[in-house]
């Protein structure tokens, strides 16, 4: 991306910052609410959200993103952003998701994967994709094999920030 970093859109909030990367149904933005609902379940609160789902093409947009909307400290962002105010959105963030579809992604790459280490934020992947495999194998984040380890992997890179931030 070659963006440098960003100032963070949320004014200075202490609350950990969960991004989501969700835009596209191969990118996982149709389990984005159950995702969303794992985390506010396991964590009671205690995180902020952002979440970006993007509307091209899916007549389904409307309701997803009404249905994130209303959840409490969720903010829902679209997709089609400059580059800068895409690195803005998650400038502050303590962790970036990306629940990417591993078939469709198996042996692929993510040009957010790099802009979060711009901003020397760990993320969060699937195991089997190809910036997975990078994450996974250079310590520099998490990975799972179900969805249903995500709050948990939040929970290890909260408690474990320094690690993750000395191997970025």
């Amino acid at each position: 991306t070659n963006c440098s970093p960003q100032r963070p859109l949320s004014g200075g909030d202490d609350t950990p910052h969960v991004y989501i990367y969700a835009s596209r149904p191969e990118q996982g933005s149709d389990q984005s609410a159950a995702i969303i609902r794992a985390l506010r379940d396991a964590h009671h609160d205690r995180l902020r959200y952002t979440v970006q789902i993007g509307s091209k093409g899916r007549r389904d947009a409307p309701k997803l993103i009404s249905a994130l909307e209303q959840t409490p400290s969720v903010k829902v962002s679209g997709s089609g952003l400059h580059p800068a105010e895409l690195h803005a959105q998650f400038a502050d963030a303590s962790v970036i998701l990306l629940p990417y579809d591993v078939r469709r992604y198996k042996g692929r790459g993510s040009a957010l994967m790099w802009g979060g280490f711009d901003h020397g934020i760990p993320l969060i992947a699937p195991a089997g994709t190809g910036f997975g495999d990078d994450i996974a194998r250079h310590e520099i984040g998490l990975t799972y094999r179900h969805q249903r380890e995500i709050p948990s992997l939040v929970g290890r890179i909260l408690t474990e920030r320094a690690r993750f931030h000395a191997a970025i």
